[in-house]
């Protein structure tokens, strides 16, 4: 935040954050959107938002408007801020080098940070079980019992998306 924030240029942006990706991005040590705004102020961490959105923009050869990059800026720290600045680089990277995403809009932008917004919360659960298996003492295990316990960490990880998945709004 504190590179977009100071004036940097994309170009330092990208030779920071370039190799960004989801796994580094949910691991980094830096706060969460929503801790941001608490500590900085929505105004700052939404203009900061906006930056990355008309820098994506740009890419398309497309002029985003200040407003319109702020509505969504505000959408992403209303409905996501458990995200990081790391997470918006790099869901805004991916829809940059996609081949195929043809003209840039609010919703092809908020619809690329739901999804990604899922996928991140399926390899944070993926990361939390594994990681909690780890800490389980290990017992001697035949090969029927090996399988099994496959099976009850499938069964375990489905459960833990399951009741942590936002219901689809219709």
């Amino acid at each position: 935040m504190q590179l977009i924030s100071e004036g940097s240029s994309n170009r330092e942006l990208v030779r920071t954050y370039g190799n960004m990706t989801m796994p580094a991005a949910m691991n980094a040590p830096q706060p969460a959107i929503g801790a941001l705004v608490r500590a900085h102020g929505r105004e700052k961490v939404e203009k900061t938002i906006a930056v990355m959105v008309i820098e994506t923009a740009a890419y398309f050869d497309q002029e985003m408007g200040k407003e319109q990059a702020i509505d969504i800026a505000a959408e992403v720290t209303t409905r996501y801020p458990f995200l990081k600045m790391e997470d918006a680089w790099v869901v805004l990277s991916d829809v940059r080098s996609s081949e195929t995403f043809g003209k840039l809009t609010s919703n092809k932008l908020l619809s690329a940070i739901r999804n990604y917004s899922e996928k991140r919360m399926q390899a944070a659960a993926q990361q939390s079980l594994n990681e909690h298996l780890a800490r389980q003492e290990p017992r001697a295990e035949s090969t029927g019992s090996a399988k099994l316990a496959e099976i009850k960490h499938q069964w375990q990880l489905k459960n833990f998306i399951q009741k942590y998945e936002k219901p689809e709004s219709k």
